[in-house]
C-alpha cells in the first residue's frame, strides 16, 4: 500500500505546502509516500512530483492505495483527476481564501475560492475520509454534505526556524538599513492577506505615533499587477521605509523574525496562524485582527476588531512598541500558545484518523 499527498500548487513557505512535507515523513513510517502537485515552484523540483507524472503511472495498486488530498483553492485539473482515479481518497480540506478582494486585478485568481466549493461538492462522493483543519472548515463541508467530518489540525513546528542561523545576506541588508523598530508580517502578498491595510495602518504609524518605524511585508506576490498597484500606493504615501523584500527561504524568514519588534497580520483568515506561531517562538509580540473563526487565540495576540479600521491597527501596533507591559503579556501568551499547538499532537491526531481507511 502508498499512501500519497496531492497539492493544487506547491511552493516554499505555504502552508499547505509546508503540512504536506512535515506529514509526508510520518506517512513514509506506514510505507512509500510522496508529494504530488499540478504547480510546482522551482524551488520544489526535484522534492515534490508533478500531477502528470503520478497520472502516467500504472494503476495496478490503486485500489489499495490511498491519496491525500489537501484542498485549499479550487483547481479543475486536480479534481478532474482524482474523479478518474481509483485510489482512496483522504480529503483535507483547508480554509478557502475569501471570494472577496479590496482589488480585483486577476480575475482568474479571484475565481478559485468559487472553485474551491464546487470542487468539494463535486468530491464527496469520492471521498472515503473527511478532515478539517479546524472547525469552521469542517462546518462549510457539512453544509456542503459531507456526513462525518473530523478535525485535523495541522503540524506546525514552530521551532524550525529557532534553529536555524539567519541568513548573511539578509542580515547584512538588515543591518545596513534598519534604524528603528520593525514592524514585520509574512505571508503571501496578495490582496486577502490585506498588505493595503498594512500600508494604510504603517503610514499612520510613522505618521503620528512611533516616526522611526519600518515595515516589512516578507512573501511572494505572484500577480505582478497586484504588486504594480502596491508600489504605487506605497509611492504616494511617500513610504520609503516600507519594504517589500519578497519571498525569503528559511535562513531568511529567521533574519527577519530576530530582528523584528512587532508581527503583525491584516488577515482574517486561518492563513495566517502558521506564521504568528512562527513569530511567537521568537518571542516577538503579534497583533492581528479576529477573524477567520480559528488561529486566535486569546491572549497570544492582541486582537483587533475584524474590521478595516487603518488607525485603530496603528495605534495597536504603537502600543506594543512603546509598552513593556503589554509586550511581556503577549510574549507569555505566545509561549503558551505554541505549547498547545505542538505538532506532535496534530501529527499524532492525523495518524489515528487515517487509520480509519488504511
Amino acid at each position: 500500500m502508498e499512501i500519497h499527498q496531492i497539492l493544487a500548487t506547491a511552493s516554499p513557505g505555504d502552508p499547505v505546502t509546508d503540512a504536506a512535507l512535515d506529514l509526508r515523513a510520518v506517512l513514509r513510517r506506514i510505507g512509500p509516500s510522496e508529494i504530488f502537485a499540478h504547480a510546482v515552484d522551482g524551488a520544489l523540483e526535484g522534492d515534490v512530483g508533478r500531477l502528470a507524472d503520478y497520472a502516467a503511472r500504472p494503476e495496478a495498486g490503486a485500489g489499495r492505495d490511498v491519496l491525500v488530498y489537501h484542498a485549499s483553492t479550487g483547481e479543475p485539473a486536480v479534481c478532474s483527476f482524482l474523479l478518474e482515479r481509483r485510489e482512496r481518497l483522504v480529503l483535507v480540506a483547508h480554509p478557502v481564501p475569501p471570494a472577496v478582494h479590496p482589488v480585483g486585478v486577476d480575475p482568474g485568481a479571484d475565481a478559485l475560492p468559487a472553485h474551491g466549493l464546487v470542487e468539494r461538492r463535486a468530491l464527496r462522493q469520492r471521498v472515503s475520509l473527511a478532515l478539517a483543519v479546524s472547525e469552521p472548515t469542517a462546518a462549510e463541508l457539512r453544509s456542503l454534505g459531507y456526513g462525518d467530518v473530523a478535525i485535523a489540525p495541522l503540524p506546525v513546528d514552530s521551532g524550525r526556524l529557532l534553529a536555524l542561523p539567519s541568513e548573511p545576506a539578509t542580515v547584512a541588508h538588515i543591518d545596513e538599513h534598519l534604524l528603528g523598530p520593525l514592524v514585520l508580517s509574512v505571508g503571501p502578498v496578495l490582496p486577502y492577506t490585506r498588505p493595503d491595510l498594512l500600508l494604510s495602518a504603517y503610514h499612520v504609524l510613522v505618521t503620528y505615533l512611533v516616526p522611526d518605524a519600518y515595515l516589512a511585508v516578507v512573501g511572494p506576490c505572484p500577480d505582478a499587477g497586484y504588486r504594480g498597484v502596491l508600489e504605487s500606493y506605497r509611492l504616494q504615501l511617500n513610504l520609503h521605509r516600507a519594504w517589500f523584500p519578497g519571498p525569503a527561504g528559511a535562513a531568511g524568514l529567521a533574519a527577519w523574525f530576530r530582528a523584528a519588534a512587532v508581527y503583525v497580520t491584516a488577515c482574517d483568515h486561518e492563513d495566517a496562524h502558521p506564521a504568528m506561531l512562527d513569530a511567537m517562538a521568537f518571542d516577538v509580540p503579534v497583533v492581528a485582527r479576529a477573524g477567520g473563526g480559528a488561529g486566535r487565540p486569546a491572549g497570544a495576540a492582541l486582537l483587533l476588531p475584524p474590521d478595516d479600521d487603518p488607525t485603530l491597527l496603528a495605534e495597536a501596533l504603537a502600543e506594543v512598541l512603546a509598552d513593556d507591559g503589554t509586550r511581556r503579556r503577549l510574549v507569555d501568551g505566545g509561549r503558551r500558545c505554541r505549547a498547545e499547538a505542538a505538532p506532535e499532537r496534530a501529527r499524532a491526531a492525523f495518524l489515528a484518523h487515517l487509520a480509519g481507511v488504511v
